[in-house]
Formats: structure tokens, C-alpha cells, sequence
């Protein structure tokens, strides 16, 4: 049975977007999939592990130092810290903690 052209259903004009709108819809689509996979990802990595960990980056903005303040905070052991799939991390309570009390080793 073949379909009949005047069986499709019709675009209508308030149907019809730019091409601008259609851009910027995949773009926020793209961009609630990354945050849902990178919250997903963070999930099952607390789960496995029982703490959050954070990365380098975030670890610096939180403590308003450079990665390469953070680098020499590791080197002299004044925060703890675990390399997992070639990254550093850091548990979150322990950078807060650092925070608290910025001088205590």
C-alpha cells in the first residue's frame, strides 16, 4: 500500500523555525545532557567511593588558588588527595576542611 502524499500531515506556517531556533534548542539539549551525564558520572563515582571528589579544577576555584598553588599544597602534603584515571582528586570534605583552617597540616 503506498502513502498518499495529502495523508502526511501538513507543516503549517507557526510550525516552521529559523534555523537560529533550531541551533540554540540542540545546543541547550547538548548542553542538559552534558550536565545530567556529568552528574550521573559524579552519582555512581560517590556511590562506588562513599565521599565526592572533586577535580583539580574545581578544587582550586573553591579554595581561590591557582592549580599550581594546589600542585604545591600536594608536594608539601598539606591536602590529601588520590589519582584515579590519571587525574588528581580530591575529597570534597577535605578541601573544605582546608578552608576552615588554611595553616593546620
Amino acid at each position: 500500500m503506498k502513502e498518499n502524499q495529502n495523508d502526511r500531515p501538513q507543516m503549517r506556517a507557526e510550525d516552521k523555525y529559523s534555523m537560529k531556533e533550531i541551533t540554540d534548542l540542540a545546543y541547550s539539549t547538548q548542553t542538559v545532557l552534558n550536565n545530567f551525564r556529568r552528574e550521573v558520572k559524579n552519582s555512581l563515582f560517590s556511590k562506588r567511593f562513599g565521599t565526592e571528589w572533586l577535580n583539580s579544577r574545581q578544587a582550586s576555584r573553591i579554595l581561590t588558588i591557582t592549580q599550581r598553588t594546589l600542585k604545591r599544597y600536594r608536594r608539601i602534603n598539606k591536602i590529601q588527595y588520590k589519582v584515579m584515571n590519571g587525574k588528581c582528586v580530591y575529597r570534597y570534605a577535605d578541601v573544605m576542611a582546608l578552608i576552615k583552617d588554611p595553616d593546620d597540616e
